[in-house]
């Protein structure tokens, strides 16, 4: 649950699936259009995110957070 976010290269596949990952506390962004993905991004589900799908393929998954600390916003890409 103390889980912010994860970019793993590689990720174990079964049946054109991402397995292994705990999905009940997590959201898993990978490109569903190709059945070995070679990386995906894993995220608390508590994080507001915008996937860009213009860079979004099995070796390349990219999104937009938006941080506020300290009073101060952030886009992180």
């Amino acid at each position: 649950d103390d889980l912010g976010i994860v970019l793993a290269p590689e990720p174990w596949t079964y049946k054109g699936r991402v397995r292994g990952i705990n999905y009940k506390s997590t959201i898993l962004i990978w490109d569903l259009t190709c059945e070995n993905p070679r990386t995906c991004i894993i995220l608390n589900k508590g994080i507001d995110y915008i996937c860009i799908s213009k860079f979004l393929s099995r070796d390349l998954v990219t999104i937009q957070l938006t941080t506020d600390k300290e009073g101060r916003k952030a886009e992180i890409v």
